[in-house]
Order: structure tokens, then C-alpha cells, then sequence
């Protein structure tokens, strides 16, 4: 999963389902009422309860499933679907939520691809990120024209380098020379 735009797409996607299915049950149950008192109103309201059902599953299937899989491109155009037509069909708060949630699966897709290595956590679980140590060349010793006497030989301390007489800084690290 993705950051926190991943865990909060879910989220609002899993109030939106529990929402709908919350409305489905009191028109079921008005339904019920309804069929017994009214007759055809509570059969309307009774297909309206299985359709918010049928809509429901829909929306876990091709939204809310995606998204708890971290599969935010796939989940992506069906959300906004989903919220416009809920909010086109009667379901405002859970269309706003899906919509909201349409918004944060396109952050976790953006945060996905500006992660620096998305294949590989920056801190993976068995502690905190080392680099590879390198090993340094082993440093020559300067050259002695003929004739002129020999200076000492000296080497930067912190790669090892060699370095020039009378350089204050080294040529491979930039290091002051002590």
C-alpha cells in the first residue's frame, strides 16, 4: 500500500460502502412495511433496496478491492464513476466520499511514482538503509625525481590518496591535507 492517500482513499471508500448498505437496509425494511400497508410503493422501495444492494457489491468490487490492494490505477476511473453516479442516483454523502476517495487514489498513484525506488523500501524492515562500503586504492608512494632529495610521503586521511608535495587539499576528496 501506498502512503497515507492510499489509507485514506480506503477508508473513505469503506464509509461510503457502509453508508450505502446502511440506506439499503432502512429501504428494505420500509419496503417490508410498506408491501403489507401500500402494495406497489413497497415493492418499488423494496427494488430500490436491491439495486443500492447490487450497486453496493459493485462498488467493492471494482473500487474498494483495488484500492485495498494497492492496485490505485485500476481503481481509479471506476471511483469517479461510482461517485458521480451516486450523487446523480440519491446517494450524496456516499458520491461526495467516493469522489473525495477518486481525489486521494490519484495522490497514491503520484506519490507512488515519485517514490525514489518504488520496488525497494527507503527503510526496509530489518532496520535502517546502509550504504555499500567501497575500499579505497591502496596509495602509491610519490615518485623521487633523480638527483632531488626525498620528501616524506604524505597521504590524505581520509581517502588515502596520495598526495602532491606541498598540496593543502586533496586531489580525490578535497579534504585539507594535515
Amino acid at each position: 500500500m501506498s502512503g497515507s492517500s492510499g489509507d485514506t482513499a480506503r477508508t473513505l471508500i469503506l464509509i461510503g460502502l457502509v453508508l450505502q448498505f446502511l440506506a439499503v437496509v432502512v429501504l428494505f425494511l420500509v419496503g417490508l412495511a410498506a408491501v403489507s400497508f401500500l402494495g406497489a410503493i413497497g415493492g418499488v422501495l423494496l427494488a430500490f433496496a436491491f439495486l443500492g444492494l447490487v450497486w453496493g457489491v459493485l462498488v467493492y468490487i471494482y473500487s474498494y478491492s483495488p484500492v485495498n490492494e494497492g492496485s490505485y490505477e485500476d481503481a481509479r476511473t471506476p471511483t469517479l464513476v461510482i461517485g458521480i453516479l451516486s450523487l446523480l442516483f440519491g446517494g450524496v454523502l456516499p458520491g461526495i466520499l467516493y469522489l473525495i476517495a477518486w481525489v486521494k487514489i490519484r495522490d497514491a498513484i503520484e506519490e507512488e511514482e515519485t517514490a525514489p525506488f518504488p520496488e525497494h523500501p527507503v527503510y526496509p524492515p530489518t532496520g535502517g538503509y546502509t550504504y555499500p562500503t567501497v575500499a579505497a586504492p591502496a596509495p602509491s608512494p610519490p615518485l623521487a625525481s633523480a638527483g632531488a632529495p626525498a620528501t616524506p610521503a604524505r597521504f590524505c586521511s581520509t581517502c588515502g590518496a596520495a598526495a602532491m608535495p606541498g598540496a593543502k587539499f586533496c586531489r580525490g576528496c578535497g579534504a585539507a591535507i594535515l
